[in-house]
């Protein structure tokens, strides 16, 4: 079929559908989409803040029960969001590959992602979810405490991983009394809240290109993500959020150890994974930029090391995580170059 326009969503809104060229775009703010409206965006679109007027930066939508929304098909990526440009409202993708949520409320910038889920919606409200759900008290007892400054609303019904992520004003460190390991993702399910059981990554989800982690923000009290570590289906929660456990999971691995050599490694050359468990059994895990489990390999004795298969790696970043019979985990990074 025959694409006729190309256009930038700064200048161009519609309630009913359009098609477009796939072309590069830019926003430049005070764009708004109204209930049941949406923006198609074909390619790479930026995030831009040299507009004027109340809202310079941002692209708004309708944020009611039948919403407007900002859309990236499945050839469609975006960089540059910031905490003055994004979308205040809601995003869908109709991509299964990882994508990051470039959402927020007003001026703070606030993150969701998913792998897996073509469809999937998200939208980040910046108050109590008591207000959404009615209910003040929590009947879980898996869950210590509930986030009281923020959630998310997402939609998808296939099955997919999901990130959120967090900044200063969310109070994770009062949320989980100090023991960052009690962290996790909640969502209300139309009566209570559910454990999403989830693990602190070692960085912030990345604003500025389409890779999934940014390694110059490391995860802290005052900004980071978590990813769940079970598929999730978005619709089975009305909200999502942050929530403490009552009873810490696994620290990560105290005495056991893992290596990766040579490393950066190199395209073409064998790749050996070094161990040593504090238990007798455990398991290797590997994944890629986006967070994608690769490769896993259950290990059978304390320590040794591994020869990697050939994995067809790419020049990229990823992640050797050695998990212990327990649960803990231990990571280390392998950069593969050219």
């Amino acid at each position: 079929m025959i694409r006729k326009y190309c256009f930038s969503v700064v200048i161009m809104l519609m309630s009913v559908g359009m098609y477009a060229q796939e072309c590069n775009s830019s926003s430049f703010g005070n764009a708004y989409v109204p209930s049941n409206g949406f923006i198609s965006i074909f390619a790479e679109h930026s995030f831009e803040f040299n507009g004027g007027g109340l809202f310079p930066g941002l692209i708004l939508t309708d944020r009611s029960n039948a919403p407007g929304y900002v859309n990236f098909t499945q050839t469609a990526s975006w960089l540059g969001a910031a905490e003055d440009a994004h979308v205040n409202g809601f995003v869908r993708t109709f991509s299964s590959d990882p994508f990051v949520f470039p959402i927020g409320n007003g001026t703070r910038l606030r993150m969701a992602a998913v792998s897996g889920s073509a469809n999937a919606t998200a939208g980040y409200v910046d108050e109590d979810p008591s207000i959404a759900t009615g209910v003040m008290t929590i009947s879980n007892v898996e869950i210590d405490a509930v986030s009281s400054r923020e959630y998310w609303v997402m939609s998808g019904n296939n099955e997919t991983t999901l990130s959120l992520t967090w900044d200063q004003l969310s109070n994770v460190e009062d949320i989980v009394n100090g023991d960052i390991n009690k962290l996790t993702i909640v969502g209300w399910d139309g009566s209570s809240w559910v454990v999403i059981p989830s693990g602190v990554n070692d960085f912030m989800l990345q604003a500025n290109s389409s890779n999934m982690f940014d390694q110059d923000i490391t995860t802290s009290f005052s900004i980071g993500s978590l990813t769940s570590t079970a598929m999730v289906n978005l619709d089975d929660f009305q909200i999502i959020t942050l929530g403490s456990l009552a009873v810490p999971r696994s620290s990560a691995v105290a005495e056991g150890d893992i290596s990766v050599f040579p490393n950066p490694a190199r395209l073409g050359s064998p790749t050996y994974v070094s161990y040593d468990l504090v238990g007798k059994t455990g398991k290797m895990e590997i994944y890629d930029g986006f967070n994608r489990l690769i490769y896993t390999q259950l290990l059978n004795e304390e320590s040794g090391n591994v020869l990697l298969p050939n994995l067809n790696l790419i020049d990229d970043r990823y992640v050797v995580t050695l998990i212990e019979a327990d649960g803990s985990k231990k990571s280390k990074f392998l950069i593969v170059i050219n």
